[in-house]
């Protein structure tokens, strides 16, 4: 079994500071994957980091140093349905974040609390 099969890949509260292009290269079986409570910023959310992972179900960015999501970032995850943002430094969320991705009838729900008034933006999509 080699790490083609892992579904599971948690890398929270390791102070990651980016997302290298290619890192999940080979991780064809991911479902699951969590990198809440590190220092990501917004250069390192770019639709060719998610290319190799089309299988991720649950995407964790909570708790980072995202200001801000660029459109198509998410595109490549077809099957994505749960997504969560909250305590980023995000005010503000482009609705048209998810409309061109395929995963956009799958979505649940995408957790985001606005940092500042505490309160939740209308729902995205």
């Amino acid at each position: 079994m080699g790490m083609n099969s892992l579904e599971d890949l948690i890398l929270g509260y390791n102070e990651l500071s980016a997302i290298e292009c290619g890192m999940f290269m080979g991780l064809t079986s991911l479902i699951n994957l969590r990198l809440a409570g590190n220092h990501i910023t917004d250069s390192s959310i770019k639709p060719e980091i998610f290319t190799y992972v089309h299988s991720i179900k649950v995407l964790h960015l909570e708790s980072n140093m995202l200001t801000n999501i660029e459109l198509g970032a998410f595109s490549a995850l077809h099957w994505l349905n749960d997504l969560a943002l909250w305590n980023n430094r995000l005010t503000k969320l482009n609705p048209d974040l998810l409309i061109n991705s395929p995963a956009h009838s799958l979505l649940r729900s995408v957790f985001y609390l606005h940092p500042i008034s505490g309160t939740a933006p209308p729902s995205v999509g």
